[in-house]
């Protein structure tokens, strides 16, 4: 993900109403986490055992 992508996904979540208990989780994806990790952190597994 280049920088461009990258502000522009984050300019979207500013532009959306908040929602603390997403934004961590719309921030990873932005930032090109991958969605494993991200469902994973979802479900409150950060070990991922």
């Amino acid at each position: 993900m280049n920088p461009t992508d990258i502000f522009d996904v984050i300019e979207a979540i500013a532009e959306a109403s908040f929602d603390p208990s997403e934004f961590g989780f719309s921030f990873a994806e932005a930032t090109d986490n991958a969605r494993a990790a991200v469902s994973k952190l979802r479900g409150g597994s950060l070990t991922g055992r």
